[in-house]
């Protein structure tokens, strides 16, 4: 037999240490998961949250007990022996008990070498068992009168016994022969009632019911028992415990109970004897090896410890210490793990056949909140199985676990028989293994797993999602328990299938050994690195970012060019190709041209076709004169005279020819008169205003003459005057500076002269709202040319990210050496293609359409809201209900099969919306594109037999988004490449389904009618246009319509601008939506599903109900008239329109039936809304400006029952 005689050492100094640091980040991850789940906001479903909520408190309390006996680990030295004492040791014995166990277990008690005297008190009185006796020189005793089970067997031998110590050994104990000599010395201290040692076992390796059982039981009879013994807690433990005979006989013996040895500690513990543990094994057992004895074992255990909690503990309540309090209170409920299991075993039943869920959150927060509990639950576990006396009790313990689980039942019912007072007869552990567990005993098992897989088959085919799927998977865990529990039930060797194989597995898993021991030897790291990534990832998921966007890909470019003054009809051009020819980084050559009006003025295309073949694109510095040489007029008449059509010939002719190329040509003016010549553009004497007006008017002329791939440069006079003479961010494509520098005089105290040229342009507005600048001319000081290209070449690549193009003359190029730049990224010849011009086969949608985008919870991971088949019933309802007869919605996805369901019973039609993010890269990238071609048809043929289903949506208008991602001409390349995808996509659609109209959004901004017939002319498929509209371009509501154009997502509060609204449109949103990458609050619903104004005015407008005001008043943000720097805190208060006075006035204390709620968010540097969190909840908040605040808005909900308004604003107000 394997015995451990030398007492577990307790932890060092610096291991004591280790565990409590570990214990505390435990407590700390225990507090971080109960503080995200005790949020409002994480209500889904409150039964089932409440149900979710009592299994993770008493999780967490089960942590704290276990925790609790693991912070305090000692033993004591073995004292100096004293003197000797006289030792009774007692073992009982039962009719049917092994024969051959109880006489290895005399023989094993006589075999003892400390001086003793043995007792079988024997139940059955068996006369084999006497002879054995008297072969073995045991006493043997027995009674006539049976009471109180074992501990009245025990009492009877005691009447007998006259040792001052005697020990208590069950018949299947096998004690080491210096069994006594490691526990008596301890009885030296005369206040030591009893002593413990381990209760370890020789047949856990019989089966796989041992293993489990005995698993169970290594943290208790280790780390957790050193423990008790430094709290005065020991736990005495009838198989092998050591007693003072005067301590049992001041509680008038053992005491009696299905949990007799609990019993006799709680009252010895009572009476004021101490109690010790000493962590040795001086013993083996058997520990049940079937599950039918496992299960009697339990169940006595169950009843028996609550018999205790509600009966004898409030009788000794007040003679215990408050340790002991704690510990007799406490050590019950590890049986009611049973009823916790089984509210486990109803959640995800519940929650398959209801389709609920217990928790509204992101997915991700709620791992980050939970999985640092399991880890460092898992962790200290491991570091605290240091302290198992027996190395070959260390591991994950997972057969235990979940033959614990299997157990719920029998644990259950030990509750229940207590409640109900029903008893349960006193069975000793059943020693022989061959008793089969009874198919009665494993229905409640059955059932368990039977019910689950019909939740999982019911639940996946009702209400398909993540959460369901999610549910699903633990379901099938329950079913994976129950079957393993059955398997083991009538099995009780290695010779079972299940037991073979799992014994097998075991003794090849090396790796998991490996593993276990790893995580023992480096607990204390892995925990400061558990605690310390979660935390910090936790976090960082609450913050605000503080980072930028990493700017797009499309728009870090340079392009590298070369400009001379003389026109193109001389011999400098050969230098421009000859430099050109020999340098592919050269992207841009640029020549000047001047017309004359009334002059027969043609373009040099062959010059033009030149630069093109040399992978570049030319730059036209174009000086058109005004009208005759002689009575020059003024600039400003010149421009006037532009404005009046008279030079329109001249503009038209030129722009034709340019649209004839087909192919992308800078353009920019001169801006400088000459003695005798006035050009049409010049700033000299020219109003703001004026000029803005003629360039504009030019612009609107290419733009009629088809040269729709004119790239346009504007030049400032200088950066005084740029703001004012600013043509507007629609008519300028790149702003343009000339970098003049001819008498820079070289020193080396000599400031950088290209930085204090250009530094007044850097640090305007203009020059930083996006446009990208070229430096249209360069040139450098001739004194000193390396040193000032040099400190030039500096200065771009740090201080003036804007600048992507610079031009040299040709005598410089050799200084564009040290230029981090590159080539024309693109191929211009493939710029190009012929427009269709057929007829397009424009039509409406089948009937007035009122449709509202529902997105909600499309990107389900990192999403605010849980989505189920339920909640889209509940909001199509709603939607219904306020007058919509479409909702419009993303496909595919992983709800489709529940929205499907959603709106054939709401009875509504569906516009199938298709999206994916569309950047320059995934453009010129064929396969992705393929792939996404290939998506979107096997939506629609797997959806053609729906009748609900009116149309096919292409989604957002690309090319607008494609413009702020590109600079021209990287756009062009871009835009032709998609309207060919896109072209071969609807062909292939008509070829799929020819009835449905195919339609598409359509940003109706400045550009929108130019961008609705450049769609028009290249994909005729496309039968209906519908124009979004935000509230920035609302000017343009009044402009009419062409066939095929029809209102889509209108901005709610424009709706009043719109007759034709009330018959069809588009609610851009359903309600806000906020995940981990964007938030979008158009919703006519906030987050929380509040009813926004934009809910009651859709109702009046669709659903013919003239609703009531609503109960919260209008409301601004009033902004303190200070400039919002980082770090300054700033005071923001909330004004309401009264409706009395119609005035606004500041929100006090005594609107006490309206709450607030502030956010601050995160815009990107197009407006779209990236982040938010919420700062206060008052009338007004004192606000710590973040960095970077022009990216921010602050945002205040005035709430009231279940309406809302919403008021947004910058965080500082302009001052000017």
């Amino acid at each position: 037999m394997d015995f451990r005689i030398n007492p577990v050492q307790p932890p060092s100094p610096n291991e004591k240490k280790a565990l409590r640091l570990m214990i505390f980040g435990g407590l700390i991850s225990m507090g971080l998961l109960l503080h995200v789940l005790f949020q409002n906001k994480a209500v889904s479903y409150f039964p089932l949250y409440i149900l979710l909520v009592i299994t993770m408190i008493y999780y967490s309390l089960k942590y704290l007990h276990e925790w609790y006996h693991y912070f305090s680990i000692s033993s004591d030295r073995k004292p100096a022996r004293q003197r000797d004492y006289t030792v009774d040791i007692l073992t009982t014995y039962c009719a049917g008990e092994p024969f051959d166990m109880l006489e290895q277990t005399l023989a094993a008690i006589q075999n003892i070498t400390y001086p003793h005297t043995a007792w079988c008190c024997d139940e059955a009185d068996d006369r084999r068992v006497k002879q054995l006796c008297c072969r073995l020189g045991v006493k043997h005793v027995t009674r006539i009168v049976k009471k109180d089970a074992k501990a009245g067997n025990i009492n009877n031998a005691l009447q007998f016994a006259t040792g001052e110590l005697c020990v208590v050994l069950d018949p299947d104990h096998i004690p080491a022969p210096c069994f006594l000599d490691g526990v008596v010395d301890y009885f030296d201290d005369p206040s030591v009632g009893f002593v413990q040692i381990v209760q370890a076992y020789y047949n856990q390796e019989e089966s796989l019911v041992a293993k489990g059982a005995a698993q169970q039981t290594y943290p208790f009879y280790g780390p957790m028992m050193m423990s008790m013994h430094k709290y005065g807690t020991v736990q005495a433990i009838g198989a092998n415990c050591t007693f003072r005979r005067s301590a049992l006989d001041s509680i008038g013996g053992h005491a009696s109970g299905l949990a007799e040895d609990m019993h006799t500690a709680m009252k010895l513990h009572a009476a004021g004897w101490r109690s010790f543990y000493v962590p040795a094994i001086l013993t083996r057992g058997l520990v049940p090896a079937t599950m039918s004895s496992y299960y009697k074992q339990q169940l006595k255990w169950s009843r028996g410890v609550w018999e205790l909690f509600f009966i004898t503990y409030p009788k000794l309540f007040s003679k215990f210490s408050w340790r002991q309090k704690v510990h007799y209170f406490t050590l019950p409920f590890h049986y009611l793990s049973g009823l916790i299991f089984f509210i486990n075993f109803l959640i995800p039943v519940i929650s398959l056949f209801t389709g609920y869920i217990p928790l509204q959150m992101d997915v991700l927060t709620f791992f980050l909140a939970a999985l640092p509990l399991f880890s460092m639950s898992l962790l200290i576990r491991h570091y605290a199985q240091k302290w198992l006396p027996d190395e070959k009790e260390r591991g994950f313990h997972i057969v235990g676990g979940i033959l614990q689980i299997g157990a719920w039942w029998v644990h259950t019912v030990g509750i229940i028989y207590t409640l109900l007072r029903k008893k349960v007869p006193y069975i000793p552990t059943p020693k022989n293994d061959n008793e089969p567990l009874p198919l009665l005993l494993n229905v409640p098992n059955i059932l368990v797993a039977a019910i689950s897989l019909a939740a999982i088959i019911y639940g996946l085919l009702e209400d398909f999602n993540p959460y369901t799927i999610f549910m699903a998977g633990l379901a099938s865990l329950q079913i994976a328990f129950m079957v393993f529990n059955l398997s083991i039930s009538g099995y009780i060797n290695k010779k079972s299938r299940v037991g073979s194989f799992v014994m097998k597995l075991r003794q090849y898993t090396w790796l998991i050994k490996k593993t276990h021991g790893f995580l023992r030897r480096y607990s204390l790291a892995l925990s400061v690195l558990v605690i310390a990534f979660f935390g910090f990832a936790y976090w960082k998921n609450q913050q605000l970012p503080q980072f930028l966007p990493k700017p797009l890909k499309g728009l870090q470019v340079f392009y590298r060019g070369l400009y001379h003054h003389e026109t193109t009809n001389n011999g400098s051009e050969k230098l421009n190709f000859a430099i050109a020819d020999k340098s592919r980084d050269i992207a841009i050559v640029s020549s000047e041209i001047a017309w004359n009006v009334d002059e027969n003025n043609r373009l040099d295309t062959n010059y033009l076709q030149q630069v093109y073949r040399r992978h570049a694109i030319p730059l036209i510095v174009w000086n058109p004169w005004q009208r005759g040489t002689s009575g020059l007029t003024t600039d400003n008449e010149n421009i006037q005279d532009i404005l009046k059509g008279k030079y329109d010939e001249l503009f038209l002719s030129f722009a034709k020819q340019i649209a004839v190329l087909n192919k992308p040509v800078f353009l920019r003016f001169i801006n400088e008169n000459t003695a005798d010549k006035r050009s049409l553009f010049s700033y000299s004497g020219c109003k703001p205003g004026d000029f803005k007006a003629a360039w504009q008017y030019v612009h609107l002329k290419f733009d009629e003459a088809g040269a729709n791939k004119v790239i346009w440069i504007w030049n400032p006079p200088d950066a005084a005057k740029a703001n004012d003479y600013f043509p507007g961010d629609n008519f300028v494509d790149w702003l343009g500076v000339n970098i003049l520098d001819t008498n820079w005089q070289t020193s080396k105290n000599d400031q950088n002269i290209f930085d204090s040229l250009y530094r007044p342009y850097h640090s305007l507005q203009l020059f930083k709202s996006g446009l990208p600048v070229m430096l249209t001319e360069t040139a450098g000081s001739a004194a000193n040319r390396v040193e000032w290209w040099n400190k030039t070449w500096q200065t771009l690549d740090t201080a003036f990210k804007e600048i992507k193009s610079i031009l040299v003359n040709p005598g410089d190029y050799t200084m564009l050496a040290n230029l981090p730049g590159a080539n024309m990224p693109i191929n211009v010849d493939e710029i190009i293609w012929q427009k269709t011009y057929t007829h397009p086969e424009l039509q409406n949608l089948p009937f007035p359409v009122k449709s509202i985008v529902y997105d909600k919870g499309y990107n389900w991971f990192r999403n605010r809201h849980t989505l189920g088949l339920k909640i889209m019933e509940e909001d199509l309802q709603a939607i219904k209900k306020i007058g919509a007869n479409t909702v419009e919605r993303i496909m595919p996805g992983i709800y489709d099969r529940d929205f499907k369901k959603a709106v054939i019973s709401n009875k509504m039609n569906l516009i199938v919306r298709f999206s994916f993010l569309v950047t320059p890269q995934v453009i010129d990238d064929n396969k992705k594109m393929k792939q996404q071609k290939e998506k979107i048809l096997g939506v629609i043929r797997n959806n053609l037999d729906k009748k609900y289903i009116i149309a096919w949506n292409l989604g957002d208008d690309v090319l607008h988004d494609l413009a702020s991602q590109t600079y021209k001409p990287d756009y062009f390349y871009y835009e032709q490449k998609y309207i060919a995808w896109l072209e071969d996509l609807c062909r292939e659609i008509r070829k799929v389904d020819a009835i449905r109209p195919i339609v598409m959004d359509l940003d109706w901004d400045i550009n929108g009618r130019k961008q609705f017939n450049n769609y028009k002319s290249h994909i005729p498929q496309i039968n209906t246009y519908m124009l979004s509209v935000n509230v920035k371009d609302s000017a343009l509501l009044k402009e009419p319509l062409e066939h095929g154009m029809t209102w889509g997502k209108v901005d709610v509060q424009l709706w009043p601008l719109i007759p034709g609204i009330q018959q069809s449109g588009t609610v851009p949103q359903w309600q806000d939506i906020e995940t981990t990458d964007y938030v979008k609050l158009k919703g006519l619903l906030d987050l929380e599903g509040r009813k926004k104004q934009g809910y009651r005015d859709v109702l009046n407008f669709w659903g013919n109900k003239q609703t009531s005001s609503s109960p919260v008043p209008e409301i601004r943000i009033l902004k303190p008239a200070e400039l919002a720097a980082a770090n300054d805190k700033l005071l923001y208060h909330i004004v309401y329109k009264d409706k009395n006075s119609d005035l606004w006035k500041l929100i006090n204390d005594d609107k006490k039936d309206i709450r607030f709620e502030w956010y601050l968010v995160r815009q990107d540097r197009y407006g779209n809304t990236m982040f938010m969190n919420k700062v206060g909840d008052q009338p007004y908040i004192e606000l710590k400006i973040p960095s970077n605040p022009q990216y921010y808005r602050l945002y205040v909900e005035a709430v009231s029952g279940e309406e809302v308004r919403m008021a947004n604003t910058t965080l500082n107000t302009p001052l000017e």
